[in-house]
């Protein structure tokens, strides 16, 4: 189960329109922010505490969606993703 053990991210697995659902697998497997007002490092705090896990919902499901978190520039979205730990790529040729 995901964790928040500083009570920082307040968040909620919810369904999506046109979810697909496969035996106990959903697809997309969605994750939402009920806070606005977080603050960057509160939520790469959390992604970090449950970076393991949220890759094992993106392996089981085939994709995590995140919603409602304020990402509001290339940076922040950078910020999001680092502590995931995964390999970065350019999208130049």
């Amino acid at each position: 189960m995901l964790s928040d053990s500083d009570q920082s991210v307040d968040f909620s697995v919810v369904s999506v329109p046109n979810q697909q659902t496969h035996g106990d697998s959903v697809f997309p497997y969605a994750i939402v922010c009920n806070d606005e007002n977080i603050e960057l490092s509160s939520y790469t705090n959390w992604i970090e505490e449950n970076s393991e896990e949220l890759q094992e919902f993106a392996n089981k499901h085939g994709a995590v969606l995140f919603r409602g978190f304020p990402l509001k520039s290339a940076e922040d979205f950078d910020a999001f993703v680092t502590p995931f730990g995964l390999p970065n790529f350019s999208y130049s040729n």
